[in-house]
């Protein structure tokens, strides 16, 4: 009786327990698998039985496909394909641009009918004269909740109001 073919066999792997698949695992490789993820057991024995029914590379073939393994090694991924053009490599993105207030300014924000005014110093901001270390905790203490203090403040990139 002849082999089913390989399309056979792997639609027979579908159809199959996993006490079934780890069954056939010990046949295909010889040693039993601790392995009980039914997708992955059917995907590396589908892989097995295709490779195992395919035409087998005779000692001189596989020589010179190691070669060619070592050659592409060594070589840069530019050369691999002559004449054809690579994928221009994306630019590396740019640092962020360090937003800076000068020591002395007042940012101000209307928030509940009160206005929070907040002194830009050397060492944080100043507010109801208590130093906080960033915008953000000011705008935290001021409504309880986390912000980004640039953007609760309404300051854009450049440090000047939207």
């Amino acid at each position: 009786m002849a082999e089913p073919s390989i399309t056979a066999q792997v639609a027979a792997l579908q159809k199959m327990s996993v006490a079934m698949l780890r069954k056939r695992w010990l046949d295909v490789f010889g040693e039993p698998t601790r392995q009980r993820h039914r997708r992955f057991l059917i995907k590396r024995l589908a892989a097995a039985i295709q490779n195992d029914t395919g035409p087998k590379l005779t000692a001189e073939e596989e020589t010179k496909v190691e070669e060619y393994r070592a050659m592409l090694r060594q070589m840069p991924p530019e050369k691999w394909f002559p004449g054809k053009q690579c994928r221009p490599r994306r630019k590396p993105k740019k640092p962020p641009q360090r937003r800076e207030l000068t020591p002395g300014n007042v940012v101000t924000k209307m928030h509940d009918g009160q206005e929070i005014a907040v002194t830009v110093r050397e060492d944080g901001f100043e507010w109801q004269g208590q130093v906080y270390r960033s915008l953000s905790a000011v705008a935290k203490e001021v409504t309880g909740t986390t912000w980004n203090g640039w953007r609760w403040f309404g300051l854009d990139k450049k440090g000047s109001r939207k």
